[in-house]
């Protein structure tokens, strides 16, 4: 069993918000001795690695180089892939910045009782995006949703404007091969619920 420590290549919500201190933040990769993703084996038991490496690792630190990284989060994508983010205390605007207040200024999760629906809703902050554009609050309006026989058609869609999705394709590496037209995004943290974002 090895642990594979990966430097950010993606970005995501929490990463951008402190640009200077990247080298605080890693990507950590749970996996088999050969690289691999660890699967499921009916003849044996993963009990021991999961309690003994994996968890003794997630509620403890990995020291690097002087600093203690410990868990901060996950995406569900990157839940699937069996991979989390790891974080190090550092010195922001005057003051320490580590995972719990990282995790606070996300919002008041307080209300929600569900450990799952909490943790998906905080993993909506590191979901890996290559790309991210800066939107004035003025370039954002409200449309009703689609119903129809009290059903909601429209929820986590919205639309784009032609000069914002320009935007998109000038800053996106991918898109000088081609011009995609229908984009998954994070939004203030979120999907956006029938919005028309226009620049």
């Amino acid at each position: 069993m090895i642990l594979l420590l990966t430097v950010p290549k993606v970005s995501n919500r929490v990463i951008r918000s402190y640009p200077d201190h990247s080298d605080y933040f890693i990507r950590v990769n749970f996996a088999d001795e050969d690289g691999e993703r660890l699967g499921y084996d009916n003849h044996a038991s993963n009990q021991r690695i999961y309690r003994d490496r994996f968890k003794k690792i997630l509620r403890g630190s990995i020291d690097i180089a002087g600093n203690r990284y410990r868990f901060l989060g996950f995406s569900h994508s990157s839940l699937r892939s069996q991979t989390c983010w790891f974080c190090a205390p550092f010195e922001f605007h005057g003051r320490m910045v580590d995972p719990a207040s990282i995790i606070k200024s996300l919002g008041d999760f307080s209300a929600i009782r569900s450990p799952a629906k909490c943790a998906a809703r905080i993993g909506q902050a590191f979901t890996d995006t290559t790309t991210a554009l800066r939107i004035g609050s003025e370039s954002l309006y409200a449309m009703s949703d689609v119903e129809r026989n009290n059903r909601v058609f429209s929820d986590g869609c919205g639309t784009i404007s032609l000069g914002l999705l320009q935007r998109v394709w000038e800053s996106w590496t991918l898109a000088k091969a081609s011009r995609p037209t229908l984009l998954q995004i994070r939004f203030q943290g979120k999907s956006p619920a029938c919005s028309f974002l226009k620049i």
